[in-house]
């Protein structure tokens, strides 16, 4: 139709034979791939890295107290900085200092990036088909599975299809043909954290005895003002990435099917009916959870604490138990109608050739969308806190401030102000367009 003016791809798929036997093929095929090469990025090593932060090392222009400093925001001080830092303040000695941005130099995390934060990934795939027919009937049907393992550890992919073509042939000028489709996907995401070999080259992720290791250094908050929020909040503000990735996770599900009717018919000599008529429904179901031990629901747990004075028990205005928990599903339902009629005629031994096309095409889909989200989501259990935002849209002298409730602003707005509990929208689109082309060809040439 209108859509087609640029041209359009023909996708013939496979059907089955009208021998009458009956036909049965299995194809598999295995692909794998190693784990990135971090060594690909031209990045300095930590010796090379200790060097260069020594020499670009300026604490007068950034002085303790500024780096150090929280408003709305902060930013943590990793290892090497915090040596050199400590040696310009004179808490600890140059030898001291030497001997640690030494020690920090001989490590080489690359071993562990690339054991622990990748893996292979595998492709499989698995496919039966079988196909058989006999005058005025065919069929092809299909079944297969594909495996994707990507180069992040603990993700999965797996997608289960079925197709199935039947041919029918109604006398020398009718036949038509339905082909139905199943498609099923399930994928599952945990955590995991993004790193590479840009990343500092001396951090190891989990030590000698296999224990994993605290970066707190990597959050907004440094070691000094991360112990006042604790103490008053009476949450730990530490961060082990290792341990977040079993803190959070992301789980998809899809299941389409599609219904596809072709039909052919000769009217007279020449002229030709096509028509195409198309039934599609499509679900994708998402569901996220984050734990309330993950490092960013016990940092928002901390901006909206409230201590009435030094010492006294936190008010959590946010649930402390439990998680966060939001699911989203859409729903598209589409379905396509098309009629078009050709006619196709020579004479004179193709001396005169005429093609003559019109159609009419239309097209319609509806989405919908629905997400949901809770606090203190008890997977186990399958039970939550009520939450009153309304309550949330101002609170005052919080333990963590953060860009909407920092008082000497003047801004108390709740962050949480756009989170409800339930949304929905629908959305439908129609399109239809009328096409229709002729063509004269005189000599097979003009």
């Amino acid at each position: 139709g209108a859509r087609a003016a640029d041209g359009v791809i023909v996708i013939n798929t496979k059907k089955g034979s009208s021998t009458g036997d009956i036909e049965f093929q299995y194809n598999t095929f295995v692909t794998i791939e190693g784990v990135s090469n971090q060594d690909y990025l031209n990045t300095l090593n930590s010796k090379d890295f200790i060097q260069v932060a020594e020499e670009i090392f300026d604490p007068e222009r950034n002085t303790y107290e500024s780096v150090t400093a929280f408003t709305t925001s902060g930013n943590g001080i990793p290892p090497h900085e915090q040596i050199l830092y400590d040696r310009y303040r004179g808490v600890i000695s140059d030898a001291t200092a030497r001997r640690r941005l030494d020690s920090l130099g001989s490590i080489n995390n690359r071993s562990q990036i690339e054991k622990l934060l990748y893996r292979p990934s595998v492709l499989t795939t698995h496919t039966l088909s079988v196909s058989a027919g006999k005058k005025g009937y065919s069929f092809y049907g299909s079944g297969n599975y594909t495996g994707t393992q990507s180069h992040r550890p603990g993700e999965k992919d797996n997608r289960y299809k079925l197709n199935l073509r039947q041919n029918f042939e109604i006398g020398k000028r009718f036949n038509f043909d339905l082909i139905t489709d199943l498609t099923y996907q399930d994928k599952f995401s945990p955590n995991n954290i993004n790193v590479d070999s840009r990343f500092l080259p001396y951090q190891l992720f989990r030590d000698a005895n296999g224990n994993n290791i605290e970066m707190s250094h990597m959050t907004e908050l440094n070691d000094s003002i991360r112990n006042v929020y604790e103490n008053a909040s009476r949450v730990d503000l530490s961060y082990t990435p290792l341990d977040e990735v079993d803190y959070a996770y992301t789980k998809n599900k899809t299941k389409s099917i599609r219904n596809i009717l072709g039909v052919d018919v000769d009217i007279v000599d020449g002229l030709k009916f096509q028509g195409t008529y198309g039934y599609t429904v499509n679900s994708v179901d998402n569901e996220n959870y984050i734990d309330h031990l993950a490092i960013g629901e016990r940092t928002e747990l901390v901006e909206f604490t409230v201590v009435s004075s030094s010492g006294a028990t936190p008010q959590y205005y946010l649930p402390s138990t439990g998680g966060k928990y939001s699911v989203r599903s859409t729903d598209v339902e589409a379905w396509t109608l098309r009629n078009q009629l050709s006619y196709v005629k020579d004479w004179n031994y193709k001396m005169h050739q005429l093609n003559l096309i019109a159609g009419q095409e239309a097209q319609e889909q509806l989405s919908i969308t629905k997400l949901s989200q809770v606090r203190g989501y008890d997977d186990r259990l399958q039970s939550y806190e009520q939450v009153d935002y309304g309550a949330l849209s101002r609170v005052d002298n919080v333990v963590k401030p953060n860009a909407y409730n920092y008082p000497q602003y003047g801004l108390v707005i709740s962050s949480l102000g756009s989170q409800r509990y339930f949304g929905r929208s629908e959305s439908i689109t129609r399109f239809t367009s009328y096409y229709g082309n002729a063509a004269y060809t005189y000599n097979r040439k003009y």
